[in-house]
C-alpha cells in the first residue's frame, strides 16, 4: 500500500559530532557533524559549528526531488535499470506528464541511460533537475530529447520531467481478471479453491506479481497466493492462479481480492476488490472420542479421586463449538452421583484434556460416562464407558 504520508524527525535538530554521530571517512562529504533536521540551527557542539541557521541539509533537498515525482493524483509505473548502481523511479502526473527519478549510486561511474518505462512512451524534450556530490544545490535544465538518452553524474539524482504530448499520452498496463469460486456455500474443515486469470489489456507488463486474497468477514486477510515474475503482453492472458484454502470454523460472507503489483510493488496494475465472494455456513456436527483415567480405581470413602478426561475431534471436517463436555461419575446401576461440565471447542484432530477432583460420600461401585452438548444442553454425543470403575468401600 502507498504511504499517505512521509514524516521526518524535524525541522531543526542541532549537531551532533562523534562519538554520536558517524563522521566516517567513508562517507561522502566534509561535514564534521550530523544533524538529524532538515534545516541547520547554526549550532555548535565540541568546538564544531553548523553552517548559518536555515541552511538546508542534503536531506533537504531529497524531498525538493521527491516532490515532483511524488504529486497527490500521480500513478507509479514500473521503472527498472540493467545495474544494481542505478535506482529509478517513475510516475504518470495528473496532467499526464511523465517524471521519472533516477539515483546514481556510485560515486566514480557516470552511465547514460535510455529510458524504458512499462506502458509509457518517453521523448521529447524533457526539464531536468540534478543534485549530487559535485552541485551543493540542485540544478535545474533541460534535455533536448529524452529519447535519445540521458546523462547521469557519479553519486548523483536526476529529476526529469517529461510533457505530455498529443497523440502519445503516457499509459500504463492494464489488466483484468476472471476469477471462480468453486462453492458459492461450505462448510468449516472443506477446502476451498480459487482459481483466477489475468489478461493484459493495455501495455506490455514485465515481472508483475500475481496477487488472490481471501478476506473474512471482518475485513482481515486470511488466505492468499501470489505467483511473481510475470510478464505479459496485450492480449495475453496468464497462467491460472490456483488458491486451495482450507475453510475455518467462522460463519459468514467471505470475499476474494485480486491484484496485479509491478516490479517491487511499486505500481498497481489492477485491484479488483469484489472478485467474488462465498458464505460459509455451520459445520458438520462433530464426532469425539474421550478416554478417562482415575487417580486410583479402589478408595475408601472420603477420599478425593482425581478424573482426568481426554477428548479429540475425530471427524475430518466436524467442529465443536462453544459445546460442553461433560465427564459424569454414576453408579453402577446408572444413578447420577456428579458431573463436571468444562466448556470448550475442538476443531478437526484437536485434542483437549479436562481434570477435576470427585470425593466419593458413599460406598459402592461407580462408572464414569461422558455426554458431548451444545452450549444449551442439546444432547450431541453419548460415550459409555462403562468398563472403567471405581470401588469405594468404609
Amino acid at each position: 500500500m502507498p504511504a499517505a504520508n512521509v514524516d521526518w524527525w524535524d525541522l531543526h535538530n542541532g549537531p551532533v559530532t562523534a562519538p554520536d554521530a558517524n563522521v566516517s571517512s567513508s562517507l561522502y562529504g566534509d561535514y564534521q557533524f550530523g544533524d538529524y533536521g532538515l534545516l541547520s540551527n547554526g549550532g555548535s557542539q565540541n568546538g564544531i559549528s553548523e553552517p548559518p541557521a536555515e541552511t538546508p541539509f542534503p536531506d533537504y533537498y531529497g524531498y525538493q526531488l521527491v516532490a515532483p515525482i511524488a504529486v497527490p493524483g500521480a500513478t507509479m509505473v514500473g521503472s527498472g535499470a540493467s545495474t544494481d548502481a542505478l535506482a529509478t523511479h517513475a510516475t504518470v502526473l495528473p496532467n499526464g506528464d511523465v517524471a521519472v527519478m533516477i539515483i546514481n549510486k556510485d560515486p566514480n561511474q557516470a552511465y547514460h541511460v535510455q529510458l524504458n518505462l512499462e506502458g509509457v512512451l518517453a521523448k521529447g524534450p524533457a526539464a531536468k533537475i540534478v543534485y549530487g556530490k559535485d552541485t551543493r544545490v540542485p540544478r535545474f535544465g533541460a534535455v533536448q530529447d529524452v529519447d535519445q538518452g540521458v546523462d547521469v553524474a557519479p553519486y548523483s539524482i536526476t529529476d526529469l520531467i517529461i510533457p505530455h504530448q498529443n497523440g502519445h499520452q503516457p499509459q500504463g498496463p492494464q489488466l483484468t481478471d476472471q476469477t471462480s469460486v468453486a462453492n458459492p456455500t461450505i462448510k468449516p474443515g472443506y477446502t476451498q479453491t480459487v482459481t483466477t486469470t489475468f489478461t493484459d489489456t493495455r501495455a506490455e507488463v514485465r515481472d508483475a506479481t500475481l496477487d488472490v486474497e481471501i478476506y473474512n468477514p471482518a475485513g482481515q486477510l486470511v488466505g492468499q497466493q501470489t505467483v511473481p515474475h510475470v510478464s505479459l503482453k496485450p492480449g495475453q492472458t496468464s497462467n491460472p492462479v490456483i488458491l486451495s484454502w482450507k475453510v475455518p470454523d467462522v460463519q459468514g460472507t467471505y470475499t476474494v481480492k485480486t491484484f496485479v503489483f509491478g516490479r517491487d510493488g511499486a505500481a498497481t496494475y489492477e485491484a479488483n476488490l469484489n472478485a467474488g465472494t462465498f458464505t460459509v455456513t455451520q459445520p458438520d456436527p462433530p464426532v469425539i472420542s474421550a478416554s478417562v483415567s482415575l487417580s486410583a480405581t479402589t478408595v475408601t470413602v472420603g477420599t478425593p479421586v482425581t478424573i482426568t478426561t481426554t477428548y479429540t475431534e475425530t471427524a475430518p471436517t466436524g467442529y465443536l463449538t462453544n459445546g460442553l463436555l461433560v465427564q459424569y461419575v454414576f453408579t453402577d446401576n446408572w444413578q447420577w452421583v456428579a458431573q463436571n461440565a468444562p466448556s470448550a471447542s475442538l476443531a478437526p484432530g484437536q485434542t483437549i484434556t479436562e481434570t477435576w477432583t470427585w470425593t466419593p460420600t458413599q460406598p459402592g461401585t461407580y462408572i464414569f460416562p461422558e455426554g458431548v452438548f451444545t452450549s444449551n444442553w442439546s444432547l450431541i454425543q453419548w460415550i459409555n464407558h462403562s468398563d472403567v470403575k471405581l470401588t469405594v468401600t468404609n
